[in-house]
């Protein structure tokens, strides 16, 4: 069982790092995960990854902003 929560973990901290979209998504599943496994050391943990995930969200946000203001034309 151990195995299984380090290697969910592990997924979690990889997707945390990628600016996509719904990355709010993952982060309140993450917490949720973390603090259903134990409370104390969710604390810890989750404030480990914070940093990496405010980076991924903000990137996330502006490249949603670039993404958005781009005028395709269907004619090329």
């Amino acid at each position: 069982q151990q195995l299984l929560m380090d290697q969910i973990r592990k997924i979690y901290s990889r997707a945390l790092i990628i600016p996509l979209e719904g990355i709010e998504d993952i982060w309140h599943s993450y917490d949720a995960y973390e603090n259903s496994l134990n409370k104390l050391t969710a604390k810890k943990i989750v404030g480990e990854k914070s940093a990496s995930y405010m980076l991924a969200r903000s990137a996330s946000k502006e490249l949603a902003i670039i993404i958005n203001s781009i005028h395709y034309d269907s004619s090329i």
